[in-house]
Protein backbone atom coordinates (compact mmCIF):
# COMPACT_ATOMS: atom_id res chain seq x y z
CA UNK A 1 0.00 0.00 0.00
CA UNK A 2 1.42 3.21 -0.68
CA UNK A 3 2.58 5.98 2.04
CA UNK A 4 -0.62 8.05 1.29
CA UNK A 5 -2.92 5.18 1.49
CA UNK A 6 -1.88 4.50 4.71
CA UNK A 7 -1.47 8.25 6.06
CA UNK A 8 -5.57 8.22 5.08
CA UNK A 9 -5.90 4.85 6.87
CA UNK A 10 -4.23 5.55 10.26
CA UNK A 11 -6.10 9.24 10.25
CA UNK A 12 -9.39 7.76 9.92
CA UNK A 13 -8.69 5.03 12.55
CA UNK A 14 -7.47 7.79 15.12
CA UNK A 15 -10.20 9.61 14.39
CA UNK A 16 -12.46 6.19 14.80
CA UNK A 17 -10.70 5.74 18.74
CA UNK A 18 -11.11 9.49 19.19
CA UNK A 19 -14.86 8.77 18.92
CA UNK A 20 -14.82 5.60 20.40
CA UNK A 21 -12.96 6.51 23.35
CA UNK A 22 -14.79 10.26 24.00
CA UNK A 23 -18.09 8.90 22.85
CA UNK A 24 -18.71 5.36 23.22
CA UNK A 25 -20.96 4.03 25.92
CA UNK A 26 -18.33 1.37 26.41
CA UNK A 27 -15.63 3.45 27.91
CA UNK A 28 -18.25 5.78 29.86
CA UNK A 29 -16.73 4.23 33.22
CA UNK A 30 -13.17 5.15 32.40
CA UNK A 31 -14.66 8.48 31.58
CA UNK A 32 -16.21 9.35 34.59
CA UNK A 33 -13.10 8.40 36.82
CA UNK A 34 -10.72 10.57 34.72
CA UNK A 35 -13.24 13.44 35.60
CA UNK A 36 -13.11 12.84 39.47
CA UNK A 37 -8.99 12.53 39.60
CA UNK A 38 -8.20 15.48 37.34
CA UNK A 39 -5.40 15.56 35.63
CA UNK A 40 -3.12 15.03 32.07
CA UNK A 41 -4.97 11.86 31.09
CA UNK A 42 -8.40 13.57 31.81
CA UNK A 43 -7.14 16.93 29.90
CA UNK A 44 -6.02 14.52 26.64
CA UNK A 45 -8.88 12.48 26.88
CA UNK A 46 -11.64 15.31 27.31
CA UNK A 47 -9.71 17.50 24.19
CA UNK A 48 -10.38 16.09 20.64
CA UNK A 49 -7.62 18.04 19.04
CA UNK A 50 -5.20 16.93 21.33
CA UNK A 51 -6.25 13.15 22.13
CA UNK A 52 -6.57 12.51 18.37
CA UNK A 53 -2.83 13.56 18.29
CA UNK A 54 -2.13 10.97 20.65
CA UNK A 55 -4.19 8.55 18.95
CA UNK A 56 -2.44 8.95 15.48
CA UNK A 57 1.01 8.73 17.52
CA UNK A 58 0.22 5.82 19.24
CA UNK A 59 -0.88 4.15 15.89
CA UNK A 60 2.10 5.02 14.09
CA UNK A 61 4.26 3.62 16.78
CA UNK A 62 2.20 0.66 17.94
CA UNK A 63 0.68 -0.70 14.60
CA UNK A 64 2.57 0.99 11.90
CA UNK A 65 6.41 1.24 12.61
CA UNK A 66 6.41 -2.49 13.18
CA UNK A 67 5.00 -3.10 9.29
CA UNK A 68 8.62 -0.89 8.74
CA UNK A 69 10.94 -3.20 10.63
CA UNK A 70 8.98 -5.76 12.28
CA UNK A 71 8.18 -9.59 11.30
CA UNK A 72 5.64 -9.31 7.97
CA UNK A 73 2.64 -11.01 9.85
CA UNK A 74 3.39 -8.49 12.60
CA UNK A 75 2.60 -5.53 10.16
CA UNK A 76 0.26 -7.14 8.73
CA UNK A 77 -1.67 -7.43 12.31
CA UNK A 78 -1.02 -3.71 12.50
CA UNK A 79 -3.01 -2.84 9.36
CA UNK A 80 -5.75 -5.03 9.81
CA UNK A 81 -6.58 -3.21 13.33
CA UNK A 82 -6.25 0.22 11.53
CA UNK A 83 -8.27 -0.83 8.40
CA UNK A 84 -11.00 -1.87 10.78
CA UNK A 85 -10.98 0.85 13.04
CA UNK A 86 -11.14 3.23 9.31
CA UNK A 87 -13.58 1.32 8.04
CA UNK A 88 -15.94 2.28 11.23
CA UNK A 89 -14.91 5.93 11.26
CA UNK A 90 -16.24 5.82 7.23
CA UNK A 91 -19.37 4.24 7.37
CA UNK A 92 -19.69 6.40 10.75
CA UNK A 93 -19.19 9.92 8.60
CA UNK A 94 -21.24 8.19 5.54
CA UNK A 95 -24.13 7.70 8.01
CA UNK A 96 -23.97 11.40 9.01
CA UNK A 97 -24.83 12.36 5.09
CA UNK A 98 -27.27 9.81 4.99
CA UNK A 99 -31.13 10.79 4.59
CA UNK A 100 -32.84 10.12 7.92
CA UNK A 101 -34.52 6.88 7.10
CA UNK A 102 -31.36 5.19 6.09
CA UNK A 103 -29.40 6.54 9.13
CA UNK A 104 -27.81 4.10 11.87
CA UNK A 105 -30.38 4.96 14.74
CA UNK A 106 -28.51 3.10 18.14
CA UNK A 107 -31.49 5.04 20.40
CA UNK A 108 -34.47 2.08 20.13
CA UNK A 109 -37.51 2.96 18.74
CA UNK A 110 -40.57 1.70 20.37
CA UNK A 111 -43.55 1.64 18.42
CA UNK A 112 -46.72 3.51 19.84
CA UNK A 113 -49.13 2.48 17.93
Amino acid sequence: MSTLADLLVYALAAGAIVDLIQNGSLFARMRALLDLRGGYWHELVSCPFCFNHAAALALAVLLYTPSLTGPRWLGTFGHVVAFGFAAGRVARLLDGILPDGLKNDRTAKIDNG
